[in-house]
């Protein structure tokens, strides 16, 4: 992605030199785009392009068909991960009813990416919360979501504890990059 497609996704400005795509500390820039999506009942997506910087978007924010639409297109590699919501006879009737929304939310971005043929994989919650969180001392899993992703994406929009779905979605494009690095 050069410096004019970057300024037309309306993204910070990066520190990379777009001519060596080295970082401001003379190292190899992330070459690659990571998307997560939380299709919780609020649900949220985020696109990180740098190490530091990226976009994210609520479920009802449509702009984000946009830049999937230049993402798409562009000439580095995407790769998007969608957290796997499962309903089963175990679940609780009451519960059932509320992953209704969910279900169909993980649907829409489903055929979002299939659409725009975005290669995505599925990955549990409990799967991208153990890569993730590490040895984090386990506590409550929503508190933990915004204190991390607060502390690794300053730029990020979550100043209030109901914006722990875009948390999510920051740590789920998180354990893109982890995955791939081999960290």
């Amino acid at each position: 992605m050069n410096l004019n497609e970057h300024i037309k996704l309306n993204l910070p400005r990066p520190t990379v030199d777009p001519q060596t795509g080295k970082d401001l500390n003379g190292e190899e820039a992330m070459k690659k785009i990571y998307i997560g999506i939380d299709p919780g009942q609020q649900g949220a997506c985020a696109i990180l392009t740098y190490p530091e910087q990226g976009l994210i978007f609520d479920f009802e924010d449509i702009s984000v068909l946009n830049h999937f639409h230049t993402i798409r297109y562009n000439e580095y590699p995407v790769l998007a991960a969608i957290e796997k919501i499962t309903v089963n006879k175990a679940t609780p009737s009451k519960i059932r009813g509320a992953m209704t929304k969910v279900m169909a939310n993980m649907e829409r971005w489903v055929g979002r990416l299939e659409a725009l043929q975005i290669p995505f994989i599925f990955v549990t919650p409990q799967k991208w919360q153990k890569v993730v969180f590490d040895s984090m001392t386990q506590r409550d899993r929503k508190a933990m979501s915004l204190d991390l992703a607060r502390r690794l994406y300053p730029w990020a929009d979550l100043r209030f504890k109901k914006h722990n779905h875009r948390a999510d979605a920051l740590l789920i494009a998180r354990y893109l990059q982890i995955i791939e690095k081999g960290e």
